[in-house]
């Protein structure tokens, strides 16, 4: 079926108000990058996707907390946007709800496209696990000491070393009452 006039203006001015583009130089000296990626298909599919592997190897423990104490104050499930902002992407918080679910801190709901991306994503409610670690971890001054400690001594740490940490600071304070 052929695109009306007034159809084809609004793809236009679509693409043109929403559409970002980004070129990449590859000099001669990046010519075996360029072979390398001219192997792995469609380049933007393929840049799309490391960026999306990249931004899944970074855990932000301040969303975790945040999801964490949101899902323990709502009646209901939350969606992605609950937490997006100027710095937090839907897709960043749908890849959280994602490992938080399998870390067994909440249940949630995530659906992802053919490309990878994620589509949907849904925190349920909040575990057995999940109200534990966020016990440890509810308190903002022994939340800063514990990242504080975390990163003057070993830079990141797992759910598990940041969850014993924060129990272990709070033992020693009741134990100085």
């Amino acid at each position: 079926m052929a695109q009306t006039e007034a159809q084809r203006r609004a793809s236009l001015k679509y693409v043109r108000e929403r559409v970002k583009q980004k070129a990449v130089a590859f000099y001669p000296s990046d010519r075996e990058l360029l072979k390398f990626a001219e192997t792995r298909g469609a380049f933007a599919t393929y840049v799309k996707r490391l960026i999306r592997e990249d931004m899944e190897r970074e855990r932000d423990m301040d969303l975790v907390r945040d999801i964490l104490r949101e899902l323990s104050e709502s009646e209901g499930p939350l969606e992605a946007s609950v937490f997006t902002d100027g710095s937090r992407t839907a897709q960043l918080v749908a890849f959280h709800f994602e490992i938080m679910d399998e870390a067994g801190l909440i249940e949630a709901d995530v659906s992802k496209t053919w490309g990878g991306g994620y589509a949907r994503a849904t925190a349920i409610r909040l575990t057995w696990d999940g109200a534990d670690f966020l016990a440890a971890v509810s308190n903002d001054g022994m939340w800063s000491h514990v990242k504080r400690s975390i990163a003057k001594s070993v830079g990141s740490a797992s759910l598990e070393t940041i969850k014993a940490l924060a129990v272990k600071l709070a033992m020693e304070r009741l134990s100085a009452l």
